[in-house]
């Protein structure tokens, strides 16, 4: 704050409203239980999501727009945000632009770790599909809500994997049964693994279904499923 009010009207009512927000978002210190002042609603983490990626400092109408929020929304659950110090809060003209605060100790140690784990989530599921059938498929694809990034509470992890054989269809049916388990711990969700051999893929590949993977499916491991198919 500057060394008193200023004379002028216009520069008084201004100094009002500098002062207003500075004894409003004055910084305090806060150490323990902060989880709940980070993660406390849907609307911080969403915030902290459109922050962390984004190159520049933001007006509070665009957080609200990136992170799909009304304005009033954004400016409330920004205001904690720089209660707490994660978020900058700095003057520009006549409106005000936020931005991660990369030095406060944490975004350092809860949230940037957090962001970027939850970016790596996809990646490790999709490594650990491969481990565990990679070796034995023609063609290893992930399809569905997860592939299309429309997954929610209940979905499958739908997968198609293409082997040579009878045998080996066998073996990774028996594979994904014993696995299943492993994997509704490990990621929350269903292994819903459908295997088939290179000659009923052919025989399928007309079906609304494998049309639909051939133009969404993530291929996981191997070939195309549009290769194998024809």
């Amino acid at each position: 704050m500057g060394s008193g009010p200023p004379r002028d009207q216009a520069a008084w009512y201004q100094w009002i409203l500098d002062f207003s927000l500075w004894i409003f978002y004055y910084p305090f210190v806060k150490i323990r239980r902060v989880l709940e002042s980070i993660f406390g609603s849907p609307a911080k983490v969403g915030i902290l999501r459109v922050l962390f990626v984004s190159p520049q400092p933001l007006s509070g109408r665009q957080v609200g727009e990136l992170s799909g929020l009304t304005h009033k929304g954004a400016i409330q659950a920004l205001g904690s945000l720089v209660e707490l110090g994660a978020v900058r809060q700095r003057r520009v003209g006549r409106a005000y632009q936020y931005s991660l605060s990369k030095g406060n100790i944490f975004v350092e140690k809860i949230i940037a770790p957090c962001i970027k784990a939850e970016k790596g989530l996809l990646d490790d599921l999709k490594n650990d599909i491969v481990a565990h059938f990679g070796k034995d498929a023609v063609s290893l694809v992930l399809y569905g809500s997860l592939a299309r990034g429309e997954e929610k509470k209940g979905s499958d992890i739908d997968v198609i994997a293409v082997v040579r054989g009878k045998n080996e269809k066998t073996e990774v049916e028996e594979n994904a049964a014993s696995k299943a388990p492993y994997f509704n711990e490990r990621y929350g969700g269903l292994l819903s693994l459908q295997c088939f051999t290179l000659d009923e893929i052919k025989r399928r590949k007309a079906l609304p279904l494998f049309k639909s993977i051939k133009k969404e499916g993530v291929l996981l491991s191997g070939k195309p499923l549009g290769g194998i198919s024809g």
